[in-house]
């Protein structure tokens, strides 16, 4: 997937993709329906860059399930500013394992925000976080709630179907948030 990026670095049109396949591990819980119901996060491995899939149908995949995708006429594409591929058939994604884990990196939110592009969709951890918004809910406004980790603040979005979103937000009794990283612009 890094290898993809980084041929692409930049895009700002769609491209059609030839006979290209890549490989690795589903780190979007569906069962937690805080990623839209026709897309996954996909994660090439712990090293590993990560990419947005939205497919022709929707998917239900599962968090850790490695997958092997031919992308031949699917599209590259910036998608709010992550990089996505989309138009790839359902039929062309095959589950060639289970339970499979992504360790998440650490970073500090000022690290993030400094290089968006190296962090976009891949499972990473926040540490000393403070959520900045009393009371609130997980899905805050309009889907946002802002944390800062003393380094900076940003946005921990929630899907208005997440099955947590209305769960209440306890005043900083968080240590961590561990999410993958979508760019919005």
């Amino acid at each position: 997937i890094l290898q993809l990026r980084q041929l692409f670095f930049g895009l700002t049109g769609n491209v059609t993709l030839g006979n290209i396949q890549i490989s690795g591990v589903v780190i979007s819980d569906k069962n937690y329906k805080n990623t839209a119901a026709h897309s996954f996060v996909l994660q090439g491995g712990s090293d590993d860059a990560g990419i947005m899939i939205l497919p022709d149908q929707n998917p239900n995949f599962n968090v850790g399930d490695s997958v092997l995708i031919s992308l031949n006429g699917g599209q590259l594409r910036n998608y709010y500013g992550s990089l996505a591929v989309k138009n790839i058939a359902l039929s062309a994604i095959q589950v060639v394992g289970n339970h499979k884990t992504i360790a998440p990196i650490t970073a500090t939110i000022s690290q993030i925000k400094a290089n968006p592009v190296s962090f976009d969709s891949r499972l990473v951890t926040i540490d000393n976080i403070r959520w900045r918004q009393f009371p609130a809910t997980f899905n805050g406004q309009s889907g946002n709630l802002n944390f800062s980790d003393g380094t900076d603040s940003m946005s921990h979005f929630c899907e208005q179907t997440a099955t947590f979103g209305n769960n209440a937000v306890a005043k900083n009794t968080a240590q961590s948030i561990t999410g993958y990283i979508f760019i919005r612009n």
